[in-house]
């Protein structure tokens, strides 16, 4: 098993950085490698929703909305053929922006635990990228 954890603040409202974040498909907008990622279960997204897309390290990553509590706690579960994680995600108001702090449990399958050193140090550096990413992404969106 790996955690990784990351964080940053974002000059958006928290409902609109949690909405963001609930909706998986928005993901390829923000989050390098995600693609064709579409909802599975019925509309509005909320707890238990459903959603696939295709990531480039992952391939296929089956993911549910396991936790939602807007706007402040997100729990993302994610399933694939190499690996399943959550992503734990907290976010708090900030006088008008977002901190943001989030947690990912991963944990390798098959011949991928043996890699998991190598995976690690990928996971973690890519992981604080995409918070940062986002934080553009939605900065760019809603310009102050």
């Amino acid at each position: 098993m790996l955690t990784t954890s990351g964080s940053t603040v974002i000059g958006v409202p928290i409902q609109a950085v949690f909405d963001t974040i609930a909706d998986v498909r928005n993901e390829p907008r923000w989050l390098p490698g995600a693609s064709n990622v579409r909802l599975t279960s019925g509309e509005p997204v909320g707890a238990g929703s459903t959603f696939i897309g295709h990531y480039a390290r992952a391939g296929t990553v089956h993911l549910r909305i396991a936790h939602y509590e807007r706007p402040a706690h997100l729990t993302l579960a994610g399933e694939a053929k190499t690996l399943n994680f959550t992503d734990d995600i907290e976010l708090s108001d900030d006088g008008g922006a977002t901190s943001l702090t989030a947690t990912m449990t991963t944990v390798p399958k098959g011949a991928f635990r043996l890699m998991a050193p190598l995976m690690a140090r990928i996971i973690d550096r890519e992981f604080q990228a995409n918070w940062n990413n986002l934080k553009a992404m939605l900065e760019g969106d809603h310009p102050a």
